[in-house]
């Protein structure tokens, strides 16, 4: 009895453990809609090099997320243009979101990405709070 106990464990271990090794690896691509932020290491307030691409995208309330990353070498914001934020002047150049929807302000160090699902349909229109003058951007929620 006590050995058919331990074959049984055996088999259990080796079961979980080729589970465990034949299993595919969690996939690390993105599937949302993708965001790129470039920058050329100084972002002055004429620089045309630091920006998001593209600049418009679309995409789907609590669908997939949307995923900026950040390819440039110094950090940036995700700033929507709403109250919360208080954008300076300049910001915003395509106006203020709806009242209502979701304000965002996380900070991207070079290299890193950041994700979101939107969850209210509207149009949010977005900046970087360290380089407001250059770096503009809109997500459209369906």
């Amino acid at each position: 009895m006590v050995l058919a106990a331990i074959i049984v464990v055996i088999l259990i271990v080796v079961g979980v453990g080729v589970y465990i090794l034949t299993r595919p690896p969690p996939s690390t691509t993105p599937t949302g809609p993708q965001v790129t932020i470039n920058d050329d290491g100084s972002c002055g307030p004429t620089d045309t090099a630091c920006l998001f691409t593209p600049t418009s995208i679309n995409a789907n309330a609590s669908g997939l997320a949307v995923v900026w990353t950040n390819k440039g070498t110094i950090g940036h914001t995700i700033t929507t243009c709403d109250s919360t934020n208080n954008p300076p002047s300049g910001a915003c150049p395509n106006g203020m979101d709806a009242s209502g929807l979701e304000s965002l302000n996380p900070s991207i160090a070079a290299g890193a990405t950041y994700s979101h699902i939107f969850t209210k349909a509207g149009t949010y229109y977005y900046y970087c709070a360290i380089h407001p003058s250059t770096m503009h951007g809109k997500v459209v929620v369906s």
